[in-house]
This record gives structure tokens, sequence and C-alpha cells, in this order.
């Protein structure tokens, strides 16, 4: 058993619920209870310096975001991103034309070559060369 544990001498009915408040030793006021009044002064008493805490913090995390920026300009980084964006879009759609129009041309070569292949022959064949 831990050094600090100590067993509750109340019995275990008065221990379960809100009652066990009322108990003495249950609390921090003189009573053993927590007051309205000491539970409001301890929410309100580190007021101020929760507040700067959390403005330090604040501060600390926008002076970080705005430093992973090209001069603090997120706005600008952002356009940079967009014009980056179009590029690749723009380059994509060249690629596309590009192969379409090299698969196009290769397939009516091919048929133009097989036309004239079939055409030399069926000419050959009327005129009785041989095969």
């Amino acid at each position: 058993m831990h050094p600090d544990f100590q067993h509750s001498t109340h019995p275990p009915a008065a221990r379960d619920g809100a009652d066990r408040r009322d108990m003495p030793g249950g609390g921090g006021g003189p009573s053993g209870y927590v007051t309205h009044a000491e539970l409001a002064h301890r929410l309100t008493s580190n007021r101020e310096q929760i507040i700067k805490h959390f403005d330090s913090r604040f501060d600390t995390l926008e002076k970080m975001i705005r430093d992973g920026f090209p001069h603090g300009d997120p706005r600008g980084h952002r356009e940079v991103h967009e014009g980056q964006i179009e590029r690749a879009n723009t380059r994509k759609a060249l690629w596309k034309s590009v192969w379409e129009k090299l698969v196009g041309g290769t397939v009516i070569t091919a048929l133009i070559f097989i036309g004239q292949a079939s055409w030399s022959k069926f000419l050959a064949l009327l005129q009785g060369a041989p095969k």
C-alpha cells in the first residue's frame, strides 16, 4: 500500500454521491467543503495569467506560420502555388494533345499503308502478275 494512501473512516454509503461534499475533510473550506465563493475565486484568480499564457502561445504560433511563407505573405504563397498548378495543367493538356495527334497520325498512316498495299495487290491480280 502506498504510504500516502489512507482508508476512509466514513462508511461507503456516506462516500457515495453528492453528500460527500458535506463530510469533514471533503473539500477545501473550513468545514471540509468548497464554497461557491471559494470555487469562483479559484476559477478567476488565474484568469489574467491564463490569458497572457494563451496570447503568448498564439503569438508564437502566428509567427511560426508567417515565417513559413515567403515575406510572411500567405496570399502570395497561395498565388505561387496556383501558378504552378496552372502551368502543370497546361503542360498536361499539351502532352495529351501531342499524344492524341501522334496516335491519330499513326492510325491514319497504317490505314494508308494497308490501303496502298491492298490496291497494289488488287492491280497485280487484275494484270495477271505472278504471285
